[in-house]
Protein backbone atom coordinates (compact mmCIF):
# COMPACT_ATOMS: atom_id res chain seq x y z
CA UNK A 1 0.00 0.00 0.00
CA UNK A 2 1.21 3.53 -0.81
CA UNK A 3 1.80 5.75 2.18
CA UNK A 4 -0.14 9.00 2.39
CA UNK A 5 3.15 10.91 2.19
CA UNK A 6 4.05 9.26 -1.12
CA UNK A 7 0.52 9.76 -2.42
CA UNK A 8 0.63 13.46 -1.56
CA UNK A 9 4.07 13.74 -3.10
CA UNK A 10 2.82 12.05 -6.28
CA UNK A 11 -0.13 14.47 -6.56
CA UNK A 12 2.13 17.45 -5.95
CA UNK A 13 4.45 16.33 -8.72
CA UNK A 14 1.47 15.76 -11.00
CA UNK A 15 0.10 19.22 -10.19
CA UNK A 16 3.51 20.82 -10.81
CA UNK A 17 3.87 19.02 -14.14
CA UNK A 18 0.44 20.22 -15.17
CA UNK A 19 1.37 23.78 -14.13
CA UNK A 20 4.55 23.55 -16.22
CA UNK A 21 2.54 22.44 -19.26
CA UNK A 22 0.06 25.26 -18.69
CA UNK A 23 2.83 27.85 -18.35
CA UNK A 24 4.53 26.57 -21.51
CA UNK A 25 1.24 26.95 -23.37
CA UNK A 26 0.84 30.48 -22.04
CA UNK A 27 4.41 31.32 -23.04
CA UNK A 28 3.83 29.91 -26.52
CA UNK A 29 0.63 31.95 -26.85
CA UNK A 30 2.41 35.09 -25.64
CA UNK A 31 5.20 34.50 -28.16
CA UNK A 32 2.64 34.09 -30.93
CA UNK A 33 0.82 37.28 -29.88
CA UNK A 34 4.11 39.17 -29.74
CA UNK A 35 4.96 38.01 -33.24
CA UNK A 36 1.52 39.06 -34.50
CA UNK A 37 1.91 42.42 -32.76
CA UNK A 38 5.28 42.98 -34.43
CA UNK A 39 3.75 42.16 -37.79
CA UNK A 40 0.95 44.65 -37.14
CA UNK A 41 3.41 47.35 -36.11
CA UNK A 42 5.42 46.78 -39.29
CA UNK A 43 2.24 46.86 -41.38
CA UNK A 44 1.05 50.04 -39.67
CA UNK A 45 4.46 51.67 -40.17
CA UNK A 46 4.30 50.84 -43.86
CA UNK A 47 0.76 52.23 -44.08
CA UNK A 48 1.86 55.42 -42.32
CA UNK A 49 4.76 55.83 -44.77
CA UNK A 50 2.40 55.33 -47.72
CA UNK A 51 0.06 57.97 -46.27
CA UNK A 52 2.95 60.40 -45.73
CA UNK A 53 4.09 59.88 -49.32
CA UNK A 54 0.54 60.42 -50.58
CA UNK A 55 0.17 63.62 -48.55
CA UNK A 56 3.48 64.89 -49.93
CA UNK A 57 2.34 64.18 -53.51
CA UNK A 58 -0.97 65.97 -52.88
CA UNK A 59 0.86 68.96 -51.37
CA UNK A 60 3.19 69.11 -54.38
CA UNK A 61 0.23 68.94 -56.75
CA UNK A 62 -1.49 71.75 -54.85
CA UNK A 63 1.65 73.90 -55.06
CA UNK A 64 1.85 73.30 -58.80
CA UNK A 65 -1.82 74.19 -59.21
CA UNK A 66 -1.36 77.38 -57.15
CA UNK A 67 1.67 78.37 -59.22
CA UNK A 68 -0.22 77.76 -62.47
CA UNK A 69 -3.18 79.74 -61.17
CA UNK A 70 -0.95 82.62 -60.06
CA UNK A 71 0.81 82.68 -63.45
CA UNK A 72 -2.52 82.78 -65.29
CA UNK A 73 -3.76 85.53 -62.99
CA UNK A 74 -0.60 87.55 -63.66
CA UNK A 75 -1.02 87.06 -67.40
CA UNK A 76 -4.69 88.07 -67.16
CA UNK A 77 -3.78 91.14 -65.10
CA UNK A 78 -1.06 92.10 -67.59
CA UNK A 79 -3.47 91.69 -70.50
CA UNK A 80 -6.19 93.76 -68.84
CA UNK A 81 -3.60 96.37 -67.93
CA UNK A 82 -2.54 96.63 -71.57
CA UNK A 83 -6.08 96.97 -72.87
Amino acid sequence: MISSYRLRHFFQIDRLESMVVSERQRADKATQLLSESRDLVIEQSQTIQILKDTVEKVENSLCELRNEYNQKEQQRNQQTGMD
